[in-house]
């Protein structure tokens, strides 16, 4: 199945979250669903009821902090949309509009850098322990 592009957050609509987060795009519903306990999965199904759904993509991995929230106001109106899609594209999951892209491009980045910093501090620390 090809994967389901999210470029227009105003059509993004919020309509359940519970044990799966449920959610439209361009009147089409979807669903994601974390798998925590053995496999540690995250995959997105397009449909909504029980027995009828077809599953997207799926990824190996649990997105962190998928659902954040504006305003620390816990209702669906308040969830931050950009914050979303950046979280399935990056896992993923779903293609996105170019900004998006490029946000998501930039952080790996940055991330790679932060952890080569970590990595030659430790190294640093490794050294001067060693030298006592």
């Amino acid at each position: 199945m090809e994967l389901l592009k999210i470029d227009d957050l105003d059509k993004l609509k919020f309509t359940s979250i519970k044990n799966v987060i449920h959610f439209k795009y361009d009147g089409q519903d979807y669903f994601i669903h974390e798998n925590n306990e053995f496999t540690r999965t995250t995959a997105l199904y397009k449909g909504r009821t029980k027995y009828k759904n077809e599953c997207i993509k799926s990824s190996y991995g649990v997105a962190i902090n998928l659902i954040r929230y504006k305003n620390n106001k816990k209702v669906l109106s308040a969830i931050d949309k950009e914050n979303f899609v950046r979280k399935l594209y990056a896992q993923g999951l779903i293609d996105t509009n170019e900004d998006i892209k490029q946000q998501v491009k930039e952080r790996e980045e940055r991330l790679k850098e932060l952890n080569k910093i970590i990595r030659d501090a430790q190294e640093e620390i490794r050294k001067i322990n060693w030298e006592e």
